[in-house]
């Protein structure tokens, strides 16, 4: 089997040794052969770790000999690890067996064939499977590739195993992670538990050579426990990495001719994206944009988290939203998650994929969310993101509001900013909200305490709004930091759990409005 789409991968002249003639698409294609004739060396992706920074990921060439690579390593191990790879390709839904892939690459698949290569194939499926593998497989160049894995080359799996340990050896026995990234890049039935089920095997890495337990699982999401629209994530940037490089002319990088960024949006629980074009990073630029992206939702989020905006330009950003348009807006603290660069990096890889299309057309950028993310099934949330938004949970809306209820109840009095001549509010994550977010739970019971936060300050903002001056009725924070220090006086009120006044009947309650302004009128206040 050989190596394919190394167009952008050939190797470095002064390890090759190679003419202009060798950099041809055809020996792109077949791989480049190094002057020891053993192995070609292509620059590792972005994805690979490495301490060094001209590291090169090495690759084995057409024909290569397993034997030349590992000779060092249990070759019983080497032999069984062959065979649990065999067992699990076989067992494993949309993985192509070897005699299917035979029959797809030589062109010779029929229905009688496909029914005598599989035994998971009757006469009642034979029908389906075959419509669906003529549809999904071709053949090109010699080559089977996979049209539902980015047309990628199909490795041939009596191969594989070698193909894993081969590179995990060449590589100074990298992690399967690292082999996975690499080589999924170029091969479509490359898996991370192909790539950490042969590399159990290696002699090297596994001294003991007890057997590794591989137990088959589906993948859950981890966000579960949230609610629709409960927690984003609002990040912002260049679709095209060059459009970081800093050239002058830059025209051609951006979106019709005018949008160098994106304003990227994604809900936690449903994997849902909005997606809006950005003129600059200026906060002039970004306060319309952001507001249209906010009033789009079905629902204001929650809690509102970002890994690629300053905190305080946020902060600035939702103070200016919440005052003029008299909101209630939640700045969350998750930043710099692995959940959320995963997000930018797979919106980023389909703009490039689509490259030309999305510069000239911002629709094109919209059609592609549509249709390869918001509407088609993701297996990590097990179900269509639009679907999962608008999910019919019973009471879903009662069960929004008393959640964020519940979540500003909690955060008064520390962990609040109000607008008293605008009536907007901002409120702030701290180590407690989480968990009473996760909760998710109609609590019947609210919190029962108010707060009274006094206009003195030990700290100011930097900075100043951009519609107006700061305004002395305004409690002052910092998003990175609320000042603990100040006087607070809590007032405890004593109600009934069987019965429950109304506020305007409840002494305490009035008495707690006169003084605090943040009172549970004000909190129960719909967006």
């Amino acid at each position: 089997m050989n190596i394919s789409d190394t167009a952008d991968k050939t190797t470095n002249k002064e390890k090759s040794g190679t003419t202009d003639e060798m950099t041809s698409e055809k020996d792109k294609l077949l791989g480049i052969r190094s002057p020891e004739g053993e192995v070609a060396l292509y620059p590792a992706s972005a994805s690979t770790e490495s301490t060094e920074p001209d590291f090169k990921f090495v690759l084995p060439v057409k024909g290569f000999d397993l034997g030349s690579f590992c000779g060092e390593l249990d070759q019983d191990m080497l032999i069984e690890g062959r065979l649990q790879l065999e067992k699990e390709i076989n067992t494993v839904k949309g993985q192509l067996t070897q005699p299917i892939y035979d029959l797809l690459h030589s062109d010779a698949l029929t229905k009688e064939n496909l029914l005598r290569a599989s035994d998971k194939v009757t006469n009642s499926t034979v029908e389906n499977k075959f419509v669906l593998l003529k549809r999904r497989y071709y053949v090109q160049e010699n080559l089977l590739h996979d049209v539902k894995r980015k047309d990628l080359v199909v490795y041939e799996p009596n191969e594989l195993f070698d193909l894993i340990m081969s590179v995990h050896v060449l590589n100074s026995h990298v992690s399967s992670k690292g082999i996975y990234n690499e080589l999924s890049t170029f091969y479509a039935n490359v898996t991370q538990s192909f790539c950490k089920l042969v590399t159990s095997f290696c002699s090297k890495c596994n001294e003991s050579g007890n057997k590794i337990s591989y137990k088959k699982f589906k993948h859950e999401n981890i966000h579960a426990n949230l609610i629709p629209l409960g927690r984003c994530h609002v990040e912002i940037f260049a679709p095209f990495d060059s459009a970081y490089q800093g050239n002058d002319n830059t025209d051609e990088l951006k979106i019709e001719g005018k949008y160098p960024f994106v304003l990227y949006c994604r809900d936690y629980y449903s994997r849902y994206v909005w997606l809006e074009p950005l003129k600059s990073v200026t906060l002039s630029d970004l306060l319309p944009v952001m507001t249209k992206l906010l009033f789009s939702m079905i629902r204001m989020p929650i809690f509102i988290d970002t890994c690629t905006l300053d905190r305080q330009d946020m902060f600035d950003v939702c103070e200016n939203i919440a005052r003029i348009y008299k909101i209630k807006i939640g700045l969350g603290m998750n930043s710099s998650t692995s959940f959320q660069k995963t997000g930018i990096k797979r919106m980023k890889s389909l703009f490039l994929q689509h490259k030309e299309e999305c510069l000239h057309d911002w629709n094109m950028c919209l059609k592609l969310v549509v249709s390869r993310l918001n509407q088609n099934y993701s297996d990590r949330v097990r179900g269509v993101p639009s679907d999962l938004l608008c999910s019919t949970q019973q009471d879903l809306h009662k069960k929004f509001r008393t959640l964020q209820r519940n979540v500003i109840s909690r955060l008064l009095g520390h962990h609040v900013v109000q607008f008293e001549e605008a009536g907007g509010m901002i409120y702030l994550e701290d180590e407690n909200s989480p968990n009473l977010l996760l909760s998710g739970d109609d609590n019947s019971e609210e919190s029962e305490h108010d707060s009274e936060i006094f206009d003195e300050l030990a700290s100011s903002r930097d900075g100043t709004p951009i519609s107006e001056q700061p305004s002395p009725h305004r409690t002052n924070m910092n998003y990175d930091g609320i000042n603990q220090e100040s006087e607070k006086h809590r007032i405890t009120k004593k109600r009934s759990k069987k019965v429950r006044r109304p506020l305007d009947q409840d002494k305490h309650a009035t008495r707690a409005s006169v003084y605090n302004p943040y009172n549970i009128a004000d909190v129960s206040m719909e967006l």
